[in-house]
């Protein structure tokens, strides 16, 4: 073997005595010689390339053959200790010029003080994110042009600021994106700043994009769809598909300031018809305990129409999922996990809500009892202390005797006050119906609970040690527990102003439905009882109404205010006596007078 060697790899040339195999291995050894030679020159000045991303640097050349060219090639550390802002400036230049598109390989992280332009043209693959060292409100990063299309680009982007925004300017954004049409867009993060990704349609559109979000942490906006006339005409932001994001603020972050997971908005309300985004399963964790009296809201529309918000998760938010204002209409939202409301104060308000646990509760078919206002109705029974209120029965939560009529109810203009004795209820028919949702209009704070006694084919009550117990449930959000009160019965756990869903068992052949205290009194107006098929149960009072939803009594009232015209049964009537009483004066308690003379 001959010691002459190749100049690079130090490959042997081979001395064979064979001539034909020598002169052929030794070519193809100085063939691999050749390429490492290629490939130095491709890499350049390797010293520029910190020694843990010399890999990197490799993949970077790869992409530079598909169209990519790696910042790291220009002088870009990205250790987090180098301001890398001019380097970064100088790598998209070259981009640019050149008709490339940018790769900022995995390190540390992109430090820079300075807004990172990347002008229409130019896609973008981060592996590692810009961290922002600066003092300014404004933009970390920022993609495309305002006046030009960005069409058709591959965006992978990433921005953090290292220290939190204060959420006073909304000039500090931690990813502008303008004009994109038609691209492929991930946002892996954007975390730290007033509003973690804007999307601008600045005198263009910004359409028709596929938009994976990612982490979304400590942002006032966590995502702005926006839109402004820029100089040349109105811009807008429709048609984008949104897929995924986590939408969160961390404890300490915001304190006392309101947030919000997305808000679809104008910068300059020149357009306010921003449309058909539809954003499918974001979720939404944005402390309202941080948020105290401000506002902790998923959505905000200020200025869009006919927008989806599809399959979300509500957790730790307010109760009001979404705001709509101005002239949005027509969006629509569902949550698939945890539960709100939505707050329409546009000009048009029918934007709607549907939430996945709820689907039972608004499948109603049929109703079946409706109380009407209770507290319109209600009258003294025997004049001044006991009360009675057509159409529902009474019953001590002690026992489970049906009663007319029962003192310790406060009669009030807007509801009537039940102290901690007494329920109010109606008897339903189920033996043909099993699914039913009740509710009720009450005041807050005094919401009360449901309790439900169920009774077999021979009126028993089924309770908690028959075989098929439990005989009603619930849904997970309100679930139903046994309870000694009334007799036996299934009640809710919380006081909670919301309609309750109740499947029976096929042994229960009728309900008593009773809605009685929580932790304070119930104040309540009506409530009623609705079927979840087209059958029509029968609904009853279980005790002698006289007169089908008419007030009855021994007595004319003596006490609160009447008006002319109000008409009290006689619920013991006699020979001689009156049918009942007529109040014929307005008045405190107004004038009443016998009607009905029944003969001797």
């Amino acid at each position: 073997m001959s010691s002459e060697k190749h100049a690079n790899l130090g490959l042997h040339k081979w001395a064979a005595t064979d001539g034909v195999l020598r002169t052929e291995f030794n070519d193809n050894f100085g063939k691999i010689d050749e390429k490492v030679t290629e490939v130095t020159a491709g890499l350049g000045d390797l010293a520029l390339i910190p020694e843990n991303t010399v890999v990197d640097a490799v993949v970077g050349l790869n992409k530079k053959n598909e169209g990519f060219v790696s910042v790291t090639q220009f002088g870009v550390i990205g250790d987090e200790a180098v301001d890398d802002s001019d380097k970064i400036l100088e790598a998209i230049a070259f981009a640019k010029d050149n008709k490339k598109d940018l790769l900022f390989p995995k390190v540390t992280g992109y430090k820079t003080t300075k807004t990172i332009v990347i002008p229409s043209g130019v896609g973008v693959v981060m592996e590692s994110p810009i961290i922002y060292y600066g003092t300014l409100n404004e933009p970390c990063l920022v993609v495309g042009e305002k006046g030009v299309n960005n069409n058709n680009r591959k965006f992978v982007l990433q921005a953090k600021r290292k220290s939190y925004s204060d959420w006073m300017d909304e000039n500090c954004i931690g990813i502008q994106i303008i004009n994109a049409y038609a691209s492929d867009i991930e946002i892996l993060n954007s975390n730290n700043f007033t509003i973690g990704v804007q999307l601008l349609g600045a005198s263009k559109g910004l359409s028709y994009n596929n938009i994976n979000l990612y982490e979304l942490l400590n942002n006032k906006y966590a995502i702005d769809c926006s839109n402004e006339n820029s100089g040349t005409g109105s811009g807008w932001c429709n048609e984008n598909n949104f897929f995924g994001g986590r939408f969160a603020c961390f404890s300490g972050i915001g304190s006392n300031k309101s947030r919000y997971g997305i808000r679809i908005t104008s910068k300059d309300g020149t357009y306010a018809n921003n449309n058909n985004n539809i954003f499918t399963k974001p979720s939404f964790e944005l402390n309202k305990t941080v948020a105290g009296t401000a506002e902790a809201i998923p959505i905000l529309v200020e200025y869009g129409v006919l927008n989806q918000f599809n399959y979300c998760r509500s957790e730790g938010n307010e109760a009001t999922f979404a705001k709509v204002l101005n002239q949005s209409t027509e969006n629509s939202f569902s949550i698939s996990y945890g539960q709100g409301d939505i707050v329409d104060k546009s000009t048009a308000p029918v934007s709607f809500l549907s939430q996945k646990r709820l689907q039972k509760v608004n499948n109603v078919q049929s109703s079946v009892f409706d109380s009407g206002a209770l507290h319109k109705k209600a009258c003294y029974y025997d004049g001044s202390t006991t009360v009675h209120i057509p159409n529902v029965h009474m019953c001590l939560y002690t026992q489970t005797t049906t009663r007319s009529n029962y003192t310790g109810i406060t009669l009030n203009d807007n509801y009537l006050d039940l102290n901690n004795q007494v329920g109010i209820g109606v008897f339903i028919d189920t033996s043909l119906t099993k699914e039913f949702v009740i509710k009720k209009d009450v005041e807050v704070g005094y919401e009360g609970r449901y309790y439900i006694v169920c009774y077999d084919g021979a009126g028993a009550i089924l309770n908690d040690v028959g075989l098929n117990h439990p005989y009603v449930k619930g849904t997970s959000a309100h679930s139903l527990a046994f309870h000694t009160n009334f007799g036996g019965s299934y009640r809710t756990g919380s006081d909670s102003k919301e309609d309750l869903y109740i499947n029976l068992h096929t042994d229960v052949k009728k309900i008593r439905v009773l809605l009685y205290k929580g932790t304070n009194n119930l104040r309540i107006r009506s409530f009623g009882v609705n079927a979840l098929n087209n059958n029509h149960p029968t609904s009853w009072t279980d005790y002698e109404e006289v007169v089908s939803g008419s007030s009855i009594g021994t007595a004319a009232p003596t006490v609160g205010t009447w008006k002319r015209g109000r008409k009290v049964y006689n619920a013991t009537p006699t020979a001689g006596g009156y049918e009942g009483w007529v109040c014929i004066a307005d008045g405190t308690p107004g004038t009443w007078k016998g009607f009905g003379l029944i003969e001797v």
